[in-house]
C-alpha cells in the first residue's frame, strides 16, 4: 500500500515550467550568439569579396586602357 506521506514517483519527476526555462533559455541565448557571430563573419567575407572584385575591375580597366593606347 502506498504511503500517504510520499507522493507517487511520477509526481516527483515532472519538471516545472521554470525548470524547463532555466535549461532552455541559456541554450537559446547561446544559439543566438552563435548565429550573430556567423552573420558577422559572412558580412565581413562579403565586404572583403566585394572589395577584391572592385580592385580586380579597376585593374582590368587599367589594363584595357593601356592596351587601347598601344
Amino acid at each position: 500500500m502506498p504511503s500517504l506521506i510520499t507522493p507517487p514517483i511520477w509526481k516527483t519527476h515532472i519538471a516545472s515550467p521554470f525548470d524547463t526555462l532555466s535549461v532552455a533559455v541559456p541554450i537559446v541565448i547561446t544559439q543566438l550568439e552563435l548565429l550573430e557571430n556567423h552573420y558577422e563573419e559572412r558580412e565581413t567575407a562579403y565586404e572583403e569579396a566585394k572589395a577584391a572584385g572592385e580592385e580586380a575591375a579597376n585593374s582590368l580597366h587599367d589594363i584595357i586602357g593601356v592596351l587601347g593606347e598601344i
